[in-house]
């Protein structure tokens, strides 16, 4: 029978207990997670969007919405409204600009006229376009 150590110096077979790499990978880790812990705690919240209510003509192909949008002050947004059809496939859309506005939380209301009749009206998504 060989000694353990034959067997390691004949084909080159090192045990090491060397955990550097260990250490260093999970330093980095760590490193990587607590940066972005700190970048996304520190992204702006203050934006949002609020439905209050939306009023369609039935069988009518114009329907209106209204909502509240919180944004910062000074920043212009922009809404995607979307309306759908009795299959619930789309069958209109808006983009409205929002101007800045001196609050942080301003109440619009929108009037799309769609292709076919509309079953009902959704602000599908509110963006910021200047910072």
């Amino acid at each position: 029978m060989t000694q353990p150590t034959d067997y390691e110096s004949r084909y080159g077979i090192h045990r090491r207990r060397d955990f550097r790499v260990v250490w260093i990978l999970g330093f980095t880790f760590l490193a990587a997670f607590a940066g972005w812990s700190v970048w996304a705690l520190s992204s702006d919240r203050s934006f949002g969007l609020e439905w209050v209510a939306f009023e369609s003509e039935t069988g009518g192909t114009v329907a209106s919405v209204t909502w509240n949008v919180t944004a910062p002050v000074g920043t212009e947004v922009s809404c995607a409204i979307r309306t759908v059809a009795p299959s619930m496939s789309t069958n209109g859309w808006l983009i409205v600009n929002l101007p800045a506005s001196t609050t942080s939380t301003s109440t619009h209301r929108e009037t799309v006229r769609a292709v076919g009749e509309t079953r009902g009206i959704e602000v599908y998504s509110c963006w910021r376009t200047t910072f």
